[in-house]
This record gives C-alpha cells, structure tokens and sequence, in this order.
C-alpha cells in the first residue's frame, strides 16, 4: 500500500482544499504517514497570497527536495503553482507534478497512473477532516469578486462562487453525523454568500437558518466577513439563534478615509456605523479584524488615526499585517515608499497596544463562569476554547481538575486567571 505525506500550508481555506485532496486519494488505496522519509507521495498544498506565504511554501517545497529519494514523487498543489506554475516548473524540476486549483480533483487519475498495480480508481470520495472530530470548517463559496488594491486572491481563485444551499447543508448534516458540535463557515467572502444565484432566494441568513436546524450542531460560528456585505438581517439572525457564535471576523484593513479609498475598502463612516450597529445589537459579541500598516499613502497622520481607533474602540481581536507589495493588483503601480523598517515599527506598535488591550479585556473575565468547547485534554489538564475564540487563530483556556472531561464536550468553566492571550479556568460540578 503506497504512503502518502501531506504538508497543508496557508488558512483553513486552503486546509479544506488539502482535506478534498485527500478525500480522492485514500479510497486509492493510500495510507497516510506521518514521516516524508516513509513516503511514496508527497504532498504540498501551497498559500501564495503575499511574500512570507511564498517564501513559507518555497521553502517547504525546497525542504522535500532535498529528502526526496529517486523512488519518491513530488506533488505541489493549490496557490502557488496556480499563480506561478510555468515559472516553477523551470525553476524546480525535482516536482513530478504540479496541480493548480482548478485542477485539485483529477488528483486521484493523475496519482494513479504512477502506481497501476498498487492504487484502484474509485468513484467515491471519503469525507476527510484533519480538523479534530468535534470541529469542522464549512466552505460555503470559493473565489472573490471584491478588488481590494492590495489582495491577489481574485486572480487567484476567481469569481466567487457560492455552493448550493443543498450542498452547503448536506455536507453539514454529513459532519454532525460523524460527530461535529461545532461548524466554522468560511469563504474568501463569506457575507456575501448566495449573491451570485439568480433566483436571490439564497443568502447566508436564510442559510444559517437551515444549519441551526442540524440535530447535533451546537455551535455555528462565521470566519472572513467582508464589511459592506454584512446586513441588518444578518445581525438580527446572529443575534436570535443561540447556535451562532457571537463572534465577528471582519477585516477591516484601516480606518483613514483615504487609505480606505484606495485600498478600494468600504469608508471610514461606513465601518463606524457597522461596528456600533454590531455593539448595540449584540452587546456581548466579540469582533475580530486585521489591519494592513505601511501601505503606499500611510503617512505618519493616517498611522496616528489608526492608533486612535483602536486605542479608542479595543477590538477584541487583532491582528497586523505588513503591507506586501504584490504583482496583479492596482497597488501594486503605487510602488512601496514605505520603508520595510517603518513597516515593522508600525506593526510592533499596534501589537503593543493591542496586548495591553487584550489583557485588559481578559482580566474583565476573572472570576465570571463561561461555556467552553474542550479541544483536547491531557491527564488531569485539558485547553479549550470559549464560544467567542475560533480554533487555531484565538486564544485558549487552560482548565485543571479535569479527571472526567472529554474531549469534544462543551462544560462550564470558572475563570482564574489570565495572560495577554489565554485564560486559566476551573472545571465547574465535573
């Protein structure tokens, strides 16, 4: 039985890209391995979206040619050689394939062809998470129709394309069957899902509508919101269903009107009225974003403005980005006037505020009792998450005296203590 090793690289986008791959392969009659040396195959599913996700994939690629033995094969799939695969190919010989997106599921009939005694086309695909049991992401829609100055992603992957309802909920009631209590919607665009069918009778809000009827499913949460796409009805049905998280993943990229403009991002008003609308309507509901420092017209004035605002709101979550540079977007005629060790200045001062804002936020968490999704446990320890932290990108809780917690359980926990990014809890009546 031939083995195949898998290096999955970018965001749980491109994971759930790897989990498909993997989905046509194994009924094959592959095995997975964990050790490259052990393998026939290997695997990369690559993230090519601003230079350190290229120098990440590259360097991995570079990593499995090196160990690479005559018998091996070298596959690389997903962002990079859809971006550059001619290029590549040139530059590095050693990949026996390379697979771009849209070429993802021949995988199996490509595959096959190396090992015709061995591997057996099939005309089933297995459901393949790499995600633990209790958890899933839930791609509802690929592709992107927004042209950000900055973002290479619609020549990337494309116009957005929504999946159908039918599909998006099948796959849901698919996974609660095999033990998943909590979905993570994702898309590059995920407000938007629906927009592209021309009856307009689907929309992510009747859509959550439909998963929140799931037996199984407790918890619903949404990943990648593009701000302009979020409605009233969409908060309202965020606010109304238990199942849905209270958990806002909006990149917002920057809050200076002119830097908004020609990122081609939705205006400061604008994303002012949003945030308070999302507050007041659910009080309670965290908000994550990120924010791009060192793009082309980002003076010391629109820096300083947004110090303010996030001195002044104190998101909940925060992450900061280096402006990138990339070849295929409008930005890109702007050039880089902003020095790399401005750049890196920059960010290092909103990662400072934005520490000092997070642990001013957790300690407010002391002493109160919060549900928490258990994600492993280790003896008498476990570490899980609270309905308002994602997996893999928020914080964690720490939680002892656990001699019956399960992984996969949703208890409640007394909180204790708290650090920058994650909090130390109590298992409450175990």
């Amino acid at each position: 039985m031939p083995k195949l090793f898998i290096i999955s690289l970018g965001c749980a986008k491109n994971q759930v890209d790897t989990e498909s791959m993997m989905g046509y392969l194994l009924p094959t009659g592959f095995s997975l391995t964990d050790i490259s040396q052990d393998a026939d195959v290997l695997l990369v599913n690559t993230c090519s979206f601003i230079e350190p996700a290229r120098e990440e994939s590259v360097e991995s690629i570079l990593e499995l040619v090196n160990i690479k033995s005559g018998n091996q094969k070298l596959i690389v799939a997903g962002c990079l050689p859809q971006r550059y695969g001619l290029q590549l190919e040139d530059e590095i010989p050693e990949v026996d394939l390379w697979l771009d997106i849209a070429s993802e599921d021949s995988i199996a009939e490509k595959v096959a062809a190396w090992f015709p005694e061995q591997l057996s086309l099939v005309n089933h695909k297995l459901s393949v998470r790499l995600t633990p049991q209790h958890y899933a992401y839930l791609r509802v829609a690929d592709g992107c129709n927004h042209l950000c100055s900055f973002c290479a992603i619609p020549g990337i992957r494309g116009a957005y394309k929504s999946v159908s309802q039918t599909d998006v909920v099948d796959n849901a009631r698919q996974m609660a069957e095999q033990g998943v209590i909590e979905l993570n919607i994702i898309a590059q665009d995920t407000s938007s899902y629906g927009k592209d069918f021309r009856n307009g009778k689907s929309s992510l809000s009747s859509l959550l509508k439909q998963l929140c009827k799931i037996d199984g499913i407790k918890l619903i949460r949404l990943q990648y919101l593009y701000p302009a796409s979020i409605t009233d009805e969409l908060i309202d049905v965020i606010a109304g269903e238990n199942k849905i998280c209270p958990y806002f993943d909006i990149p917002l990229q920057h809050i200076a009107e002119n830097v908004l403009r020609s990122m081609k991002r939705p205006g400061k008003d604008f994303t002012l009225k949003l945030l308070e609308k999302i507050r007041k309507s659910i009080p309670d509901a965290v908000i994550r974003t990120s924010m791009i420092v060192g793009y082309p017209n980002e003076g010391e004035p629109e820096f300083n403005e947004l110090k303010q605002f996030i001195s002044d709101f104190k998101f909940n979550r925060l992450g900061v980005f280096q402006y990138s540079r990339e070849e295929d977007t409008s930005a890109f005629n702007l050039e880089d006037p902003v020095p790399e060790r401005i750049k890196a200045e920059r960010q290092c001062i909103i990662m400072e505020m934005q520490q000092r804002i997070s642990l001013e936020n957790n300690k407010k968490l002391i002493g109160k009792i919060l549900p928490v999704i258990v994600d492993s446990v280790d003896g008498e320890n476990a570490i899980g998450r609270t309905v308002w932290d994602a997996p893999e990108v928020d914080g964690l809780i720490y939680i002892d005296k656990t001699p019956e917690i399960k992984q996969g359980t949703i208890v409640d926990v007394e909180i204790i203590n708290a650090d920058t990014y994650d909090l130390f809890g109590t298992l409450i009546n175990p």
